[in-house]
């Protein structure tokens, strides 16, 4: 699974990086090896006037299925990644359920 974060307008730490990315490790750690590609973007919604409304937006990209995308917006840039990060992994064990071809790794 590739992991690609984007953070548009925000000024982003490696600390940041390097929590949304334990985030989406254990967050899709049951996954099976479908996931080709997960695309974060972490942006401020004002732009360059540091507003007060942080967006992510989350893309998942399974081989063979339709792409998840799931939008999430908040105050602070870690609540709005960890809402959209809870949603995603929801919405891929929904779509899993429904198509068990898709399914969880059988281990």
């Amino acid at each position: 699974m590739n992991l690609i974060i984007f953070a548009g307008n925000l000024a982003t730490s490696i600390e940041l990086c390097r929590i949304i990315s334990e985030k989406m490790q254990v967050a899709f750690a049951k996954l099976d090896t479908r996931l080709s590609c997960i695309r974060i973007s972490v942006r401020d919604v004002e732009g360059d006037r540091r507003g007060l409304t942080k967006r992510c937006q989350i893309i998942i990209n399974q081989r063979g299925q339709s792409d998840i995308v799931i939008n999430s917006s908040a105050g602070k840039t870690r609540k709005a990644v960890a809402q959209a990060i809870s949603r995603a992994a929801d919405a891929l064990t929904r779509k899993s359920a429904a198509n068990p071809a898709v399914g969880l790794d059988p281990q």
